[in-house]
């Protein structure tokens, strides 16, 4: 191969077009609907909510979850539930990333592309996006409203005396902050921080005014404090009904069903907040897999695709699963990181940048990002991906300098290594050792691949008495089992219905 045709090459595989279009394909045909989260409760609280045939109830399983935790992920699984199609499960995750595109595009100019690598380039992020689980579409929703709040004053209008404090940009962001605040409550402590952040922003914007030409105007005011409201919309009614915001976790002694949990990461040393950051960073930089793995150093380390069988990877913490930390591909993340640091704050020959509004923009978000980890579970990436987002979307914004362009390639190469490895490897390592190491198994386009066998629900039926076991002693397996044989059966049906 001649130097040309390399360099041509080269140029192809690091152009973020090809890499983006394969992720999303390979997204949508080896989608994962029935992870076990979702068949646990997601999928069996829908079927609840919608009063599916056979929809079981939580009495003695889960009910405090039903009855505490936010519910609208429950809605927007509904049409995949009701018409038996689990790839419309992925519509919200796809919704979210087109508006964070068309935001990105608009607000820091960057292609269609380069932005989904930015968000997929993530091996916890990828995984997150092909599949059925909430913590895609809240962070993409969450870092939406981010962009959309945190711009400078000046931003708005070249004549600063006609800016207001709210527009109906802003309330487009309040509305994304308020389906994330009411899928889960990661996104309720998102949500607050982004709001706390970007009323300071505003306050130090309008100081820099004098306080003088911000005109807010009563419509967008009122619909402002209506959407603020609900963002607070599951506390308030878990207050009213169990005197605990957070209902069912036990918080500040107020009573609840289910205990707070503490990092599983044991060798850091508890100290308030401390602890949360510290946990954050040797999960993002996966140091805490690192020494957790007899495997050592890895650059496919991945909390959904270890490169060793579970029995060989066990956590400090029994109670913890083996998968709850890593995810970033951490020297990924650390190169990402430096970049967007030099890229918002380098200097070049001793001379800074202009602070032009979209400097000033990704500046607010890269110190927004770092206040994330502070939050509960912040070790669990997938529970706050936006902190991993944001130095990848920052490193590959602004001006046009070599950094930048070194900073897309890294990008688009990490994407292209988190694809081999969530998708490549394990056929590989399946075909040397016989073992599937890919936590949700057979890489398949069957969507319905994890489900029980047909024999094996019509067995579980009988045993049962009926649609769903109403053994006072049943578990969560159970209710796994009645929701995946719902799906299971009514697809034999529909393809049943098809044949001639």
């Amino acid at each position: 191969m001649t130097h040309a045709r390399l360099r041509r090459l080269l140029n192809l595989l690091l152009h973020p077009v090809p890499a983006a279009i394969l992720a999303l394909l390979f997204s949508l045909l080896l989608f994962d609907a029935f992870p076990a989260d979702s068949l646990m409760y997601h999928l069996p609280f829908s079927a609840r909510l919608l009063h599916l045939p056979g929809a079981p109830d939580f009495a003695n399983v889960a009910e405090g979850r039903y009855q505490g935790f936010p519910s609208l992920w429950r809605v927007l699984l509904g049409p995949g539930l009701v018409w038996n199609h689990p790839r419309l499960f992925i519509v919200p995750n796809l919704f979210a990333l087109g508006l964070l595109v068309y935001c990105c595009r608009r607000f820091l100019g960057l292609s269609r592309s380069l932005v989904v690598c930015c968000c997929l380039t993530f091996p916890v992020a990828l995984y997150g996006f092909r599949s059925s689980l909430q913590d895609f579409f809240v962070n993409i929703l969450v870092l939406t409203a981010s962009i959309v709040l945190f711009q400078s004053i000046p931003r708005r209008d070249g004549d600063h005396r006609k800016t207001l404090w709210i527009e109906w940009w802003d309330l487009l962001a309040l509305l994304c902050l308020v389906l994330a605040a009411n899928v889960k409550f990661q996104g309720l402590f998102m949500a607050v921080l982004v709001l706390v952040a970007a009323s300071f922003f505003r306050w130090r914007d309008g100081a820099s005014f004098g306080g003088q030409g911000l005109s807010p105007q009563r419509r967008t005011m009122l619909v402002a404090a209506i959407l603020i409201a609900l963002i607070f919309a599951q506390p308030l009614q878990n207050i009213s009904r169990f005197g605990n915001p957070f209902y069912p976790v036990s918080v500040l002694g107020l009573s609840g069903t289910e205990q707070r949990h503490a990092s599983p990461i044991q060798y850091i040393p508890r100290i308030p907040i401390l602890t949360n950051a510290a946990s954050y960073l040797v999960s993002a930089y996966e140091i805490d897999p690192i020494i957790r793995s007899k495997a050592g150093l890895s650059f496919n380390r991945s909390w959904h695709n270890h490169n060793l069988p579970k029995s060989e990877y066990q956590p400090v913490h029994p109670d913890y699963p083996w998968i709850v930390t890593g995810g970033s591909n951490g020297f990924l993340f650390l190169l990402l990181f430096v970049g967007a640091v030099l890229s918002v704050y380098g200097s070049k020959s001793g001379v800074y940048p202009e602070l032009t509004p979209s400097l000033i923009l990704r500046r607010r978000l890269l110190i927004t990002s770092l206040l994330f980890m502070v939050l509960p579970q912040s070790m669990e990436l997938r529970y706050y991906m936006i902190s991993l987002f944001v130095p990848a979307l920052v490193a590959v914004s602004g001006e046009a300098t070599s950094l930048r362009l070194l900073m897309r390639w890294i990008v688009v190469a990490g994407l292209w290594l988190t694809l081999f490895t969530s998708f490549l490897q394990p056929t590989y390592y399946w075909a040397r050792t016989g073992e599937w190491i890919s936590a949700r198994g057979l890489l398949s386009p069957d969507v319905y691949r994890d489900l029980p066998s047909v024999q094996d629900c019509v067995n579980k039926r009988e045993l049962w008495g009926g649609l769903v076991s109403k053994a006072s002693d049943r578990t969560t397996a159970d209710i796994q089992a009645s929701i995946a044989c719902h799906f299971r059966l009514n697809q034999r049906r529909r393809d049943s219905a098809q044949k001639p």
